[in-house]
């Protein structure tokens, strides 16, 4: 995916073991969009979870491949195609109507 001359990137922190995180995962495969999948309860992510402050799962970020500028995130259970959506409406500009997510689950919190 790309912004003029930056490069896109969707990174997704998640657990293994949770639903959500798989489902969205499975989505984005399906749409055809390349991602990078982090195991949020995994010892050796520990620092990359602190530095972007995630403690809700899934937390799926798209950002510019040079510089690492986050473009736009969403923590809690989203779809792959409405998150897409949102992504293309912040780069195109396109104010659209403000989008509400679902309720998170209490269940995947990260450990």
């Amino acid at each position: 995916m790309e912004n003029g001359s930056k490069k896109l990137k969707i990174r997704v922190f998640g657990a293994a073991d949770c639903t959500y995180c798989k489902r969205l995962c499975e989505e984005m495969s399906m749409i055809g969009v390349p991602y990078d999948f982090i195991d949020a309860n995994a010892e050796e992510n520990n620092s990359i979870c602190d530095k972007y402050n995630i403690d809700k799962l899934p937390h799926i970020q798209c950002y510019a491949d040079a510089d690492k500028d986050i473009i736009c995130e969403h923590a809690g259970p989203i779809s792959a195609q409405v998150f897409m959506n949102k992504v293309s409406e912040k780069i195109s500009g396109k104010k659209g109507s403000a989008f509400q997510g679902r309720t998170i689950c209490k269940n995947c919190k990260k450990k």
